[in-house]
């Protein structure tokens, strides 16, 4: 696609995205190779102003209460390494923290959560995470920008491109929206990812790449799988990258088969997640089940499949329109975005959380504009005309989406009210660190600092550990999963049969400390 051969450029082009040159392609006299620089630092200055929006942001959701039990998960296990216990226990999941995906990262970053124990420091990093992610993003589709200006004659339109791609960057969304959902290691690894795809684009045979795939695979299987994905797009991208992809296919593919065998993959929900597509659409799930078990599956029924993404086109849409769209033919993002896709589109039979906007696809905000612009150059060699339209298009419906969307991200996530964050802030300091917490998932973040954790589930059983258990019942408040009759029921049993004290109830919270009979080891819900 797009085949060209130049000696009077700096490129050899072998497809949607350049070959980067050698000495021997280039010719005496030949035009000089774009310098993006100037245009680079103004992407940079801005992303370092969306950096510091995005702390400041973080820093709104943290005083505000707006972290739920997915933050709890990962502040629980980093409080309790940063305490000096090297294997926590993950209450909230009921097993040892690094068994849910193998994401062992955590250690290091929590013993750099020492220096500034405090929920935000954890939003601070995942926000460092994602604009680092952009930055390579930035940098890597401006090096394909330039590999677009053949000659002097199209000198302006590697610069147009490179505008564009900082548009596609800037004006998306989901980028803020994924960061304000928690806290979580797809967007951690996400700057490891593009540098080492970006290496491997580059330096195939270079060793500099192989720092950021172990740093990878250290943040987990979700993000050892997006690894995987690279390196088996350079086999499909070219001779040139294929042992290179060969390679990083092979270790990868060997890490998550690793996690999998040590059971450091247990938070891979794949019978509650994929179970139904592996039957008809009137059979019940199995009971069980395995990866080879749910392929055979879902080609047994693979209409079943299509059917579930179709359903759930709206939202495939979304996420790969703000970064262009275009970009999804180039190989090296095709792959990526369809394992992506596939994951969270295919999970759950009624659940669309995993494939609407937000951190499980963050992956294709940062990557499908370095293919969108990559397949612009390589339009624009041809069709200088037909790039600089498509160039407008694109940028100019980035901006839409973001001007729609971008409004609504306070009201979205900012879901506990500022009299209820009071509250809560002012219990939080007062609950000895030793005593377990039991509280509304809605609400639950900042409350994880603690070795006994756990979330009101409905029904259920939870265990209890400590003389004096502290339960937060905050049925309006965040995104909250069970029901204010049920929370009602809740409260009416603490306040009655179980007979715990009522510390306070303001703005919509209600808190309890409870003090267990001896014998009592559970509390039912």
């Amino acid at each position: 696609m797009f085949e060209v051969q130049t000696t009077g450029a700096c490129t050899v082009s072998t497809g949607v995205f350049d070959t980067p040159a050698t000495s021997s392609t280039r010719a005496i006299g030949a035009a000089p190779r774009f310098d993006a620089k100037g245009v680079r630092r103004i992407g940079l200055g801005l992303l370092a102003a969306q950096l510091v929006g995005l702390l400041v942001w973080s820093n709104v959701l943290a005083d505000r209460f707006s972290l739920t039990r997915d933050f709890s998960v990962y502040h629980q296990a980093w409080w309790l390494i940063g305490h000096g216990d090297f294997d926590p226990i993950d209450t909230l999941q009921r097993f040892p923290f690094w068994q849910a995906h193998g994401e062992l990262l955590m250690w290091p970053l929590a013993l750099m959560g020492d220096l500034w124990p405090h929920p935000v420091t954890m939003l601070w990093l995942q926000d460092l995470a994602m604009v680092a992610a952009e930055a390579i993003a930035l940098v890597w589709l401006c090096e394909l920008a330039g590999a677009g200006g053949a000659g002097k004659k199209k000198a302006w339109l590697p610069l147009l491109l490179c505008c564009a791609g900082i548009v596609l960057l800037v004006s998306d969304p989901w980028i803020y929206w994924s960061v304000s959902f928690d806290f979580h290691f797809e967007i951690i690894g996400l700057p490891f990812v593009l540098q080492a795809a970006r290496d491997l684009y580059n330096h195939p045979d270079g060793r500099r790449m192989w720092w950021w795939i172990v740093l990878g695979m250290a943040c987990g299987g979700v993000v050892a799988t997006y690894l995987l994905c690279v390196g088996v797009a350079g086999i499909v991208a070219g001779r040139r990258w294929r042992r290179g992809g060969m390679k990083v296919a092979a270790v990868t593919l060997a890490w998550v088969v690793f996690l999998a065998g040590v059971g450091a993959d247990q938070a891979v929900y794949l019978v509650g997640g994929y179970g139904y597509l592996t039957v008809g659409t009137r059979q019940a799930a199995p009971a069980s089940l395995t990866v080879t078990e749910l392929a055979r599956g879902v080609l047994d029924h693979p209409m079943h499949a299509i059917r579930v993404l179709w359903d759930r086109r709206v939202d495939i849409y979304a996420d790969v329109s703000t970064g262009g769209l275009l970009g999804v033919i180039s190989p090296w993002v095709l792959l990526p975005a369809l394992v992506v896709v596939i994951e969270g589109g295919l999970y759950g039979k009624t659940y669309t959380g995993f494939i609407v906007p937000g951190y499980q696809v963050a992956l294709l905000f940062v990557l499908v504009p370095v293919g969108t612009v990559g397949v612009l150059a390589a339009i624009g060699r041809r069709r200088s005309w037909v790039a600089v339209i498509l160039a407008v298009v694109v940028a100019v419906n980035a901006i839409a989406w973001g001007a729609i969307w971008f409004p609504r991200t306070a009201s979205r996530w900012l879901s506990v009210s500022p009299g209820a964050a009071l509250v809560l802030s002012s219990v939080e300091r007062h609950i000895p660190p030793n005593d377990e917490v039991i509280a509304s998932q809605g609400v639950a973040g900042n409350l994880s600092g603690r070795r006994w954790m756990y979330t009101i589930n409905v029904p259920g059983a939870l265990p209890v550990h400590t003389s004096t258990v502290w339960i937060i019942v905050a049925p309006k408040q965040g995104p909250e999963t069970v029901s204010p009759p049920e929370s009602d029921a809740v409260i009416a049993e603490l306040a009655g049969p179980l007979h715990a004290h009522l510390v306070v109830h303001q703005s919509g919270v209600w808190v309890f400390r409870w003090r267990p009979a001896p014998a009592m080891r559970h509390l039912e819900v």
